[in-house]
């Protein structure tokens, strides 16, 4: 078990309590230890599950205000962190500033933990660890030469970002979490099955730097072929995974990739298309609002012009007087 000393230099020593308030009971991870602190600066629920060569950590924290908190271990670490829920930022001796947004992750060894968390805001976030021995990571060392110079660091006992960018949590990701967290098993098939959880997690994330979807050829032509089906047809009303079908990615990586691609949520880009259109078709045109709501793709006139008053805060007809 990795074991933390904690404390704010607000709040003083966060001391931790093995029992958690029945009010939370429905935060905790199945089969899990936990231990709880609560003061003016929130909630800090702190769950593990021991394994044999791993250990996973589950941690919600509950936070009233702006929080930093410091951390220290005397153990050296070598951890998986996924950011589940809000973004999580560090500064960690010999690394310096590590800032996971929601639904990124990856893999740092630190030979010694000398660090704060920070917590920009109030709010609830979520973080996701498995802690691995080295070994772990040296069985795949042939085939993902990439991992080489980090298990380099880790001989020589030097703190280390496997990634150089953060990676980002897909579905298939955030399945194999979930069944960590609501696994109802008796211990001995438990044991066993986290066992092989946490293997085809490292083996997926992995994959994901080996085959560089996020930032490949491939995966950037499939934003700029989602962007041009929503243009091109903003009389349909397509979902998400519609589009995400369409070329060939699932739903999670389209968003992920075309927010990062261009900038703003796909969900967003779909509206403001329709809207731009909208706009000048009313101010370029005599095209009754009626028709320019079905062109746009809104089977109700009086949505196409809550949507337009919501997006460019005037009225269809208002614009088209000017």
């Amino acid at each position: 078990m990795v074991d933390y000393n904690l404390s704010s230099l607000t709040h003083g020593t966060i001391d931790l309590v093995p029992e958690v308030p029945k009010a939370s009971a429905d935060l905790l991870m199945q089969n899990s230890k936990a231990n709880y602190a609560e003061g003016r600066y929130g909630k800090l629920i702190l769950q593990h599950v021991e394994l044999n060569e791993f250990s996973v950590h589950y941690n919600i924290y509950d936070i009233q205000n702006r929080f930093s908190l410091d951390i220290n271990c005397n153990d050296p670490v070598l951890m998986i962190h996924l950011a589940l829920e809000n973004d999580l930022q560090y500064s960690l001796k010999g690394i310096g500033d590590v800032y996971l947004k929601e639904g990124q992750f990856n893999i740092l060894y630190l030979p010694s933990v000398d660090g704060t968390a920070l917590f920009e805001h109030a709010g609830v976030y979520r973080a996701f660890r498995i802690y691995l021995p080295a070994e772990a990571l040296t069985q795949y060392a042939e085939i993902f030469p990439y991992i080489n110079e980090f298990l380099d660091h880790i001989a020589a006992g030097e703190p280390a970002l496997l990634l150089k960018e953060q990676g980002w949590i897909s579905s298939e990701i955030r399945y194999i979490i979930t069944q960590f967290i609501q696994c109802t098993y008796e211990e001995a098939v438990r044991r066993l099955y986290y066992d092989s959880l946490i293997k085809e997690l490292l083996l997926i994330l992995l994959l994901q730097k080996q085959n560089n979807h996020l930032n490949g050829k491939r995966y950037m032509q499939s934003m700029d072929e989602a962007r041009s089906i929503i243009q091109k047809n903003i009389s349909q009303n397509f979902t998400i995974p519609e589009v995400a079908q369409q070329v060939g990615l699932n739903p999670s990586k389209l968003r992920v990739g075309f927010k990062q691609a261009f900038g703003i949520r796909i969900s967003e880009f779909m509206v403001a298309v329709k809207m731009q259109k909208a706009f000048a078709m009313i101010l370029e045109t005599d095209i009754p609002l009626k028709e320019i709501a079905r062109l746009t793709g809104y089977t109700s006139v009086e949505n196409f012009i809550t949507a337009f008053k919501n997006h460019f805060d005037t009225t269809p007809a208002s614009l088209r007087k000017k």
